[in-house]
């Protein structure tokens, strides 16, 4: 979308805004009273950006926002199933999204994200490279380092994690680096994999190893997420670490940012804890459902973490933000959060997991969902001014919609981390992941395409 569109709606001196009857209620800004700000924010010469109501006084009478939603580029998807070999091995883009950024060292866009294969007695996932000059032609280079059905690929082998699925990673480059061999960071996951592996970073070597055997490391707090780095973004290593960065499994994508306000990074994941934390619980939800909220942990040196240490029952002060009464039932689930630092604060984009608890049972259902918006994802717009407590702006209405029925992006959405500046066009380029098929598309009986 165009940039000065994308401010229209954030604000930036122009806020979207336009004369209604007098008769209307008194102003709020969303569901939201305006009340006056007590403690004064000092924003100096800094754009501040009108969706924090945090620097608006009150509204009245005749002001109020709204929310837009971003255009779709024309040509999508711009990153597609391609190859011969990609079609026949069944497989899929997927894994909730994934990191794109522009390299300022090779002048070039950089994607990373996942291939998922999805064959019937098989799941697999790999952790895929793809670059361009103008962040619309994208090409998908052999590395070298992996090979699927006789071709090289573009690939990554995570070499330290065995023969393990290399999901749910978080790449990013490091604008301020120690050195050049650390330019570019990531954080992976270390779990049981699911083809009999165990792999830790510098704790013991890959190899065979009991279930009995993983589930004494998980209790040991091995198990986790851990940090490595690379010269180049294409062979990476572990930082050799004894214990995980956020010991739990966060299996969503997981976004890595650098906080220029504190001078720290900043690393979004996910927790799973119980609706009753902050809603009774209703007719639809049982006692003890639980929800997929996003969490933060903050880092000064990418080895040394505060956040979260439990993913079923989080500390508070670590969740971005979490459901509310205000949240139509089933709308209760957030699958990702992506964060761009601008204009002094942090815009996020979060997918919502439209899902009422029974609908799709997994491994039941092989029919359509007696609700046609369950199943399915949409992105919503947040707000935060340190990148820690999320607020969710333009009355939690849709911004990133799936796409018409029979469309690649119908069912769901996920925004890719981060949106792009682009200052020589004036616009922002939001760059997101659509699939056709639902979230339970295997107990449907549906072939998932992204």
């Amino acid at each position: 979308m165009r940039r000065r569109n994308f401010l229209a709606l954030l604000g930036s001196g122009g806020a979207a805004a336009t004369r209604i009857p007098a008769a209307v209620p008194s102003p709020t800004l969303g569901n939201v009273q305006i009340k006056a700000v007590r403690t004064p924010i000092e924003i100096g010469g800094n754009k501040q950006l009108f969706i924090d109501d945090q620097i608006v006084e009150s509204m009245d009478p005749y002001v109020y926002t709204l929310l837009n939603q971003p255009k779709k580029y024309g040509e999508n998807p711009v990153i597609p199933l391609g190859t011969a070999w990609e079609q026949k091995g069944g497989l899929s883009h997927g894994g909730d999204a994934g990191q794109v950024f522009y390299d300022q060292d090779r002048k070039i866009y950089r994607f990373y994200g996942w291939m998922i294969e999805w064959p019937s007695n098989r799941y697999r996932k790999f952790l895929f490279y793809a670059e361009s000059e103008d962040g619309l032609h994208w090409r998908k280079p052999p590395l070298g380092q992996v090979q699927y059905m006789g071709h090289d690929t573009n690939f990554l082998h995570l070499s330290f994690l065995g023969e393990a699925n290399p999901g749910n990673v978080a790449v990013f480059q490091d604008p301020f680096a120690q050195s050049e061999e650390e330019r570019y960071k990531i954080v992976f996951q270390l779990y049981p994999g699911n083809r009999g592996e165990v792999f830790s970073p510098g704790l013991e070597q890959a190899g065979k190893a009991s279930w009995e055997s993983r589930y004494r490391e998980e209790r040991d707090g091995k198990w986790g997420m851990y940090p490595g780095h690379s010269p180049d973004g294409i062979h990476f290593k572990p930082y050799e670490v004894n214990r995980p960065i956020a010991p739990f499994y966060s299996d969503t994508n997981n976004n890595l940012i650098w906080n220029p306000k504190t001078k720290e990074y900043l690393l979004y994941l996910r927790t799973f804890p119980r609706l009753d934390r902050w809603i009774d619980p209703e007719p639809i939800y049982p006692n003890g459902q639980r929800v997929r909220v996003p969490a933060w942990a903050a880092s000064n040196d990418f080895l040394k973490w505060d956040g979260p240490s439990d993913k079923e029952n989080p500390e508070e002060r670590y969740l971005c933000f979490h459901p509310d009464s205000k949240d139509r039932v089933g709308d209760r689930d957030f699958y990702t959060l992506e964060v761009l630092p601008y204009a002094g604060g942090f815009v996020g984009f979060t997918s919502v997991y439209h899902n009422l608890f029974g609908q799709i049972p997994a491994g039941s259902d092989s029919g359509k969902a007696r609700t046609p918006w369950i199943d399915r994802m949409d992105v919503q717009l947040v707000w935060s001014r340190e990148g820690r407590s999320f607020h969710r702006i333009g009355d939690r209405r849709v911004f990133l919609p799936n796409g018409p029925e029979g469309s690649w992006d119908e069912h769901l959405c996920y925004t890719v981390q981060a949106p792009i500046i682009r200052d020589d066009l004036g616009e922002i380029w939001i760059y997101y992941e659509g699939f056709s098929g639902h979230h339970w598309f295997p107990q449907r009986g549906e072939q998932q395409r992204g």
